[in-house]
């Protein structure tokens, strides 16, 4: 199975696309992301990021995400997360948030899709000269990045004692539940996926992919 790796450009592929991800959301976050686009008080700007079939089936997705307005990050204006003073290229420009990652539980071939994720993570960041990129995952998810090869990740935490500003719902979840934030430079990136980069050299992935030109979310 031949995969190619491209942007949602149409309504049909940015529909399909956020469909999955709401799938994906509903079932591993239990966050209806509808809701949180009408309650979010940003919008941001994104390249969602879209994986198909040779049938042209979309398969998988992600989306990269920058801010928008004040510098806050999608995972921020959710979870209520502090990274700024963590990360000072964050409000650069130069960091991505990579985000809404997900894969069709129908699709043949689950780990090639998922490979054809991590290698656009890295493309995107090559391609567009990127610092590195922040994700919020559950634990399962981080376990996957580091057998990956994606181990020197920076964790990050809020401040002791720091109460997010966010529905109670979501504080409530982000209490009982594992959930985990991290940065990855680029070159750390690049040693945890560089190896998958054999699957486009054999012509089993293949990357249409071009410099970043934003859409609001």
């Amino acid at each position: 199975m031949k995969l190619t790796v491209s942007y949602a450009r149409t309504p049909q592929e940015l529909s399909s696309a956020e469909n999955l991800s709401k799938s994906r959301y509903s079932k591993d976050f239990d966050v209806d992301l509808a809701e949180i686009k009408v309650s979010s008080t940003n919008q941001f700007e994104k390249e969602v990021i879209i994986v198909t079939n040779e049938s042209g089936e979309i398969v998988g997705t992600s989306t990269m995400m920058y801010p928008v307005g004040q510098i806050r990050y999608p995972t921020e204006d959710l979870f209520g997360i502090i990274i700024q003073r963590q990360i000072p290229d964050l409000a650069s420009l130069r960091m991505v948030e990579v985000g809404r990652v997900a894969k069709s539980e129908t699709a043949a071939d689950g780990e090639r899709i998922m490979n054809a994720l991590m290698l656009a993570t890295l493309e995107y960041l090559e391609i567009n000269n990127l610092v590195g990129w922040i994700a919020t995952v559950k634990k399962p998810m981080l376990r996957y990045l580091r057998k990956k090869g994606l181990k020197n990740l920076l964790m990050l935490e809020n401040p002791p004692g720091f109460i997010p500003s966010v529905s109670p719902e979501v504080r409530g979840y982000m209490a009982t539940n594992d959930v985990h934030y991290f940065m990855a430079t680029l070159a750390d990136t690049r040693v945890g996926f560089g190896t998958l980069k054999k699957l486009v050299e054999e012509g089993l992935i293949i990357f249409k992919m071009n410099a970043w030109e934003p859409q609001l979310s």
